[in-house]
């Protein structure tokens, strides 16, 4: 096996078969299962209660009785709602209002609601809870409101009936039109989003591995050693791609546990999980267009780009506290189409998206962005991979030089000043 085969696998191995590996492969993908499931099924379970309810009422006659009326009395059918049982006091507010507050104190009632006398001219109307902003307040809201407008419209000679029917929420549904075809925006934003975190993540977290694996080998004088026999650019190159194959490895054992969580979600839709009957189809045909070979592109550069950098990153410097006055450098490309998400959202075709597209630091990440939203040409794609891709090599060759003088020189800290002179020297 040659130098090059033999790093590449000593770094390779080093990685893939340790603990840590195993644990981030299994466990970061659980970790956002956790998190956007948690809420959901807390919200299922937890929000499904009775709540006691007392109306002090004040308002004209039928009003407190038309808002019991609206608020539901039994269970609902799902897993998920709240239930009201109400009590009705036709006394002033002055003078049961210290009452009530005290059987809430003692947990007799969950809430009152006062109906002042102006009620249907737009008088005041008040909630006292132990939980003001939940969902039963929004519930009890929503019922006065109904109730009030009814109200009015009965006293007008108005058939709130024939009013509820003109007034009728239209269906608006929103469709993205693609060079396939016509799309929901929905799976395409959440696959956008998606897929640059994970570039995002992987990116940085193998590109750390990289600069710490040759910090340890500067500070440990290895590198001293491996120079006598391996030249030290074939040394970084053997690191670099030991750290893709690693990063490569992990995706497509991330992509075999989405495979899984599909089946699992399309057993699950309806009872457990929300998900619209469409949206896993349309995301499974957006992972199947040329998006996802973009994907994987896109990613093997940006492993490459920003691993070789970080490696040289490492090789300078013996702490990382010291690296850390440079790490910013590097960091802020990559954190760039992470913080303009937002704007590049609104108009991912625009100028500022095609600057960034053909900025090799930050294409790794913008382009994958753009593809799954449909916004760039494949043309443009397949050139900008080639752009940086030859931005690659070039930083590459850069890289190396500061890598073979860097790794050497232990006990000199990097400044500005010594990377000219080692870029010179080189």
């Amino acid at each position: 096996m040659s130098e090059l085969g033999v790093i590449l696998r000593r770094e390779w191995k080093e990685r893939v078969f340790s603990r840590t590996f195993f644990l981030s492969t299994v466990l970061t993908p659980l970790f956002f299962v956790f998190v956007a499931a948690v809420p959901v099924l807390a919200t299922r379970w937890e929000g499904r209660r009775q709540m006691t309810l007392v109306i002090v009422d004040e308002a004209p006659p039928g009003v407190a009785a038309a808002v019991a009326a609206r608020l539901p009395s039994r269970p609902p059918a799902g897993r998920r709602g709240v239930w009201f049982r109400t009590e009705t006091v036709h006394r002033p507010l002055a003078q049961v209002r210290a009452g009530l507050e005290a059987r809430v104190r003692r947990q007799e009632i969950d809430a009152f609601l006062w109906l002042s006398p102006t009620v249907v001219a737009g008088g005041p109307v008040t909630l006292w809870a132990r939980n003001p902003a939940g969902e039963a307040a929004e519930q009890i809201r929503a019922a006065v409101t109904e109730a009030v407008q009814r109200h009015r419209l009965t006293a007008a000679g108005i058939d709130p009936a024939e009013v509820a029917r003109l007034l009728a929420p239209v269906r608006f549904e929103t469709l993205q039109v693609t060079r396939q075809g016509t799309r929901t925006v929905g799976p395409a934003l959440a696959l956008a989003f998606l897929l640059t975190f994970v570039l995002y993540f992987l990116t940085l977290t193998y590109g750390m591995q990289a600069m710490q694996s040759a910090q340890e080998e500067r500070t440990n004088r290895i590198a001293e050693i491996l120079a006598t026999s391996v030249r030290p650019s074939r040394l970084l190159l053997g690191k670099v791609l030991g750290v893709a194959g690693a990063a490569l490895v992990q995706i497509g054992a991330w992509l075999a546990m989405g495979w899984v969580a599909f089946r699992l979600i399309d057993a699950w839709r309806g009872s457990l999980l929300p998900v619209p009957p469409g949206f896993l189809a349309e995301l499974r045909a957006a992972l199947l267009q040329p998006m996802a070979l973009g994907f994987v592109a896109f990613a093997l550069v940006g492993f490459l780009l920003y691993s070789t950098l970080f490696a040289a990153l490492g090789a300078t410097t013996d702490t990382p506290e010291e690296a850390q006055r440079f790490f910013w450098v590097l960091f802020l490309p990559l954190v760039i189409p992470m913080v303009l998400q937002g704007a590049l959202l609104q108009d991912p075709a625009g100028p500022l998206a095609q600057v960034l597209t053909w900025v090799p630091l930050t294409a790794p990440l913008l382009v994958p962005f753009r593809l799954a939203l449909d916004a760039i040409p494949t043309g443009q794609a397949a050139a900008a991979f080639a752009w940086t891709a030859l931005a690659v090599a070039g930083l590459a060759w850069v890289a190396g030089k500061i890598y073979r003088i860097g790794i050497l020189s232990t006990g000199q800290s990097l400044t500005w000043r010594n990377l000219r002179q080692w870029l010179r020297a080189a």
